[in-house]
C-alpha cells in the first residue's frame, strides 16, 4: 500500500507540531514496510525529489508570491494577494494531481494546506485515489491565521460574512475527504459545529511525544535512581514566543514569584516575535534565561534538568506536543485552560489548570508547587503514567486502523 502525506513542511524544525507528527508517521510507516511518499513545499525554484531515511520526498516550489516558510518578512498587500491564489491554487492542483497519477498513490493523507490549498483534495479525487484523509492540526480552514483569536480569529468563531469567501469554499471541497480526523475532541468538534466535513467519518488521534513504550519504561527506570524532588525550583516554558502562547503573562507572574524566592529558574525556550522585547524587558532578572530554539537532545536534556513545565497559552489551543512531551520526562504541566489542555492535563494529578490569562492564577499556582512537599515528585510518576497514551505505537496503530478500515 502506498500512502502519500501532504504538508506544506516536513522537518520538525521548520514546521512546528504538525511536521511533527507527519515526520514521525512517515518513519512509522516506512517501519511497518509500507510504501511512503511526503509532498511538502520549499523555497527552490523546480521540484525537487530525494530519499532519506527510505521515505521520497518531494519538495515542490512556491505556486504564488512567494514561499509559506517567509510569510513573516512580506507586506500585508502581498500577504492578502498570496491568501486569495491560496483560497484553490489550480497550479498546485495541476501539479500535485499528475505526481498523485504518478506514484499511483492507494490513500492521500493531508496535514497541513497553507501554501497547497484544498486544491489537493481536488487534485487526489481526480487522480483516482481511494481513500482521503486529513488531519485537522490547527483552525486553518476556518482562519487564514489558523488561530481562533485576534480579530481575524474572532471573525472566523462567527462566521461573518467578511470570513465566508474563505471558509465556505474550503467546506464545500471538504466533502471530497473521505476520513477527518484531528489530535482532540475539541478541534474536531469546532470544525464539525461549523459545517465541515459533512460526508466524511471522524475520528480523534492524538499526538504522539515521540517515544515508544521500551522507551519510556526506560525513563521511569531512570527517574526512579534520582533523589526525589522536595520542591519545584527549575520552571520551563518551550514554545513560541508570541503573545498567544502566554509567555508575557509567565514573565509577569515569574517575576513575582523571584522576587520572594532567589534560587527559582525560569528557562525560556524557542523563538518569535516578542524574543527581543522580552529579553530587552528583563535583561537585568538573572533568574530568567532565554535559550533560544532547541532540538533533540539538547531539548531532552532541558526537559531532564526541569521541575515543571509551564505553557500559559491564551489561544484555544488544538492540542499540546509539549505537554505530552514533558510527561514522556516525568515533568508536570501548569498550562491554562485553552482549548484541548483541559483533554491533557489532569489537573491536581499531572499538574494544575489555570483561568486562561490570568496572572494572578498563574503566580498562586507555581507558589504552590514550589512550597507543598513532594507534590511535584507524586505527579512526576502520574505524568509518566499519562505518557503510556501518547507512545509511537498508539499514534501509528490510530491511523492505520484508518487506512485499513478498521474500528
Amino acid at each position: 500500500m502506498k500512502v502519500v502525506l501532504l504538508s506544506f513542511l516536513f522537518e520538525p524544525e521548520l514546521g512546528g507540531g504538525a511536521a511533527v507528527v507527519v515526520n514521525q508517521l512517515a518513519h512509522l510507516l516506512v517501519q511497518r514496510s509500507y510504501s511512503v511518499v511526503v509532498i511538502t513545499t520549499w523555497k527552490g525554484s523546480y521540484v525537487k525529489t530525494e530519499i532519506i531515511d527510505g521515505i521520497k520526498i518531494i519538495r515542490i516550489p512556491p505556486m504564488n508570491l512567494y514561499w509559506v516558510g517567509e510569510k513573516d518578512k512580506q507586506t500585508s498587500p502581498k500577504k492578502v494577494i498570496w491568501q486569495l491564489v491560496d483560497t484553490w491554487n489550480p497550479l498546485v492542483y495541476r501539479l500535485v494531481r499528475q505526481i498523485l497519477i504518478n506514484e499511483d498513490a492507494d490513500i492521500v493523507h493531508s496535514h497541513k494546506l497553507r501554501g497547497l490549498s484544498p486544491s489537493i483534495w481536488s487534485a487526489a479525487a481526480s487522480a483516482g485515489v481511494n481513500k482521503i484523509i486529513h488531519t485537522c492540526h490547527d483552525f486553518e480552514l476556518l482562519s487564514p491565521e489558523g488561530l481562533l483569536m485576534g480579530r481575524i480569529g474572532r471573525l472566523a468563531q462567527e462566521q461573518n460574512f467578511v470570513m465566508r469567501p474563505y471558509q465556505n469554499l474550503r467546506k464545500y471541497f471538504s466533502r471530497l475527504v473521505h476520513t477527518a480526523t484531528a489530535p482532540s475532541r475539541f478541534v474536531l468538534d469546532v470544525h464539525k459545529k461549523m459545517g465541515f466535513f459533512t460526508l466524511a467519518k471522524t475520528r480523534i488521534v492524538p499526538n504522539s511525544h515521540g517515544f515508544d513504550a521500551s522507551e519510556l519504561q526506560q525513563t521511569f527506570f531512570e527517574l526512579s535512581k534520582i533523589h526525589k524532588k522536595d520542591f519545584a525550583r527549575r520552571f520551563l516554558y518551550l514554545g513560541r514566543l508570541d503573545k498567544a502562547k502566554g509567555i508575557d503573562l509567565l514573565c509577569q507572574a515569574f517575576s513575582r514569584v523571584a522576587g520572594q524566592k532567589q534560587d527559582f529558574l525560569l528557562r525560556i525556550t524557542g523563538w518569535g516575535p516578542l524574543d527581543e522585547s522580552l529579553r530587552e524587558k528583563y535583561k537585568y532578572q538573572n533568574n530568567i534565561v532565554f535559550t533560544g530554539p532547541v532540538f533533540g537532545s539538547q531539548k531532552t536534556e532541558l526537559f531532564r534538568d526541569s521541575d515543571v513545565l509551564v505553557a500559559p497559552s491564551v489561544a484555544p489551543e488544538p492540542f499540546g506536543i509539549v505537554i505530552v512531551e514533558a510527561y514522556s520526562h516525568g515533568v508536570p504541566v501548569v498550562t491554562s485552560r485553552a482549548g484541548a489542555f483541559p483533554e491533557i492535563v489532569i489537573d491536581g494529578e499531572t499538574g494544575f489548570l489555570v483561568n486562561t490569562g490570568s496572572v494572578d492564577d498563574l503566580f498562586s499556582v507555581l507558589v504552590k508547587v514550589s512550597e507543598e512537599h513532594f507534590l511535584i515528585n507524586a505527579m512526576s510518576g502520574n505524568c509518566i503514567e499519562e505518557a503510556r497514551k501518547y507512545t509511537t505505537e498508539k499514534l501509528i496503530s490510530d491511523y492505520l486502523a484508518i487506512y485499513e478500515d478498521r474500528p
